[in-house]
């Protein structure tokens, strides 16, 4: 996705076609980039974590 050219371009033209305040809209958008965020990482520890595990064995 941060390779994808004018990604803050797009978004402003799809935030165009919306009755959606431009401050709601970004909230919206960075919450649910922080939730995937931590579920991604959260998922990285887990794995990391049972690999020292297993390796502490």
């Amino acid at each position: 996705m941060t390779e994808q050219k004018d990604l803050l371009n797009e978004f402003y033209h799809d935030w165009l076609d919306t009755d959606v305040p431009l401050g709601e809209a970004l909230r919206n958008t960075l919450e649910e980039s922080v939730a995937v965020i931590t579920r991604y990482y959260n998922k990285q520890n887990r794995f990391n974590a049972n690999k020292m595990d297993s390796k502490e064995r």
